[in-house]
């Protein structure tokens, strides 16, 4: 199994979009010169950056990172606490009691 680097990831899913260096970074508000050094690999990705191409292409930080081969972001999970406040935000204290 081949495994991609970060940097070669980013190149593969700018090119699927057919973007050049110069039209992603402007897209992103990125001097093409830094866009260019993180895709040729000369510069590590910050993490604010690693966000921002996540949610530029719709993939998880953990396919970029080649933790998974899966690039589907997970679901956000809704926890007790905000479903309690959403099914009750309507409601007085009284009645929640």
């Amino acid at each position: 199994m081949t495994i991609i680097k970060t940097n070669e990831r980013l190149k593969q899913l700018r090119e699927n979009k057919e973007l050049t260096q110069k039209e992603l970074a402007d897209l992103l508000h990125m001097d093409r010169s830094v866009y260019n050094k993180i895709e040729s690999g000369a510069r590590p990705i910050r993490d604010n950056e690693l966000i921002q191409f996540a949610d530029f292409y719709n993939v998880s930080t953990a396919y970029l990172t080649n933790r998974t081969n899966n690039p589907i972001p997970p679901e956000e999970k809704t926890n007790i606490i905000s479903h309690f406040r959403l099914n009750t935000s309507d409601m007085d204290i009284e009645d929640i009691e």
